[in-house]
């Protein structure tokens, strides 16, 4: 996890992508206050290792962002909502951990698991 420090939150500010990101959440929570806003953006961030939505925390392009953007109908702030759920602490205890640490099988068909294996 990255901790973002006051001169990198500084920068960020006048960042035109983490701009873009406020607005998009200010929109989706409107009774939210601006700092309420931004520390969700910089919170995803730092569990993000400082990566912008839409990034995997080593800094390429998310397939599974892109994914999700496709089953929430282009909705940023829900795909982005629905990322960050599956690095949380309460999906991987369910789930298992699945970012190549190994992932919860029990259960599942030997096709679902073939399944879970190619798209990795």
């Amino acid at each position: 996890m990255a901790c973002i420090l006051n001169e990198e939150l500084t920068r960020l500010r006048a960042d035109k992508t983490f701009t873009g990101w406020l607005d998009k959440l200010k929109t989706a929570y409107p009774d939210k206050s601006d700092q309420d806003i931004e520390d969700i953006l910089v919170s995803f961030m730092e569990v993000n290792n400082g990566n912008f939505p839409g990034y995997t925390p080593s800094g390429v392009k998310s397939i599974v962002f892109g994914q999700l953007l496709d089953v929430y109908d282009g909705d940023e702030v829900m795909a982005m909502q629905m990322y960050g759920f599956l690095f949380s602490d309460e999906f991987i205890e369910q789930f298992g951990d699945w970012c190549g640490r190994g992932f919860d099988t029990e259960g599942l068909t030997e096709e679902q698991i073939n399944k879970m294996n190619e798209d990795n």
